[in-house]
């Protein structure tokens, strides 16, 4: 009965183990298959945002650029960036200050997704030594 228990705790301690040797992954970084959102796919939605921050780096503002989008999603888009937007300071002279900062943002449309998830099959066929527990949906 020990054995089984030592057994079974080791196999489900092995995925909390296991995902301790995951590549390091940046939120909102790209995942190695996925294809460049720099090239706007037919259906993608996209937009040049421009957030005013303050001197830590802080959102303070936003207004939308250039875009491509249905209606309502620069609000959408502005308001991401407000809530949840992280940005390095503006620098000037070597002093903190506040400023503009320049940024892309892009919604994928079905046919991105499309190829981004046939790119993920062939990747993981091509890396077989990743788990695709590391690399979340």
């Amino acid at each position: 009965m020990l054995k089984w228990m030592v057994a079974a705790s080791a196999l489900l301690a092995g995925p909390l183990v296991a995902a301790d040797n995951c590549p390091e992954h940046r939120a909102g970084a790209s995942y190695p298959w996925q294809s460049s959102m720099d090239k706007p796919m037919p259906g993608d939605q996209w937009a040049w945002l421009y957030i005013d921050v303050d001197a830590d780096g802080k959102p303070k503002n936003c207004k939308v650029g250039e875009h491509k989008y249905e209606p309502e999603m620069g609000f959408w888009m502005c308001r991401a960036m407000m809530a949840s937007g992280d940005f390095e300071p503006v620098m000037k002279d070597g002093v903190r200050v506040e400023g503009t900062v320049k940024r892309y943002m892009t919604v994928p449309g079905r046919a991105r997704k499309r190829a981004d998830e046939a790119a993920r099959k062939q990747w993981f066929k091509d890396h077989p030594e990743e788990r695709p527990s590391c690399y979340p949906e």
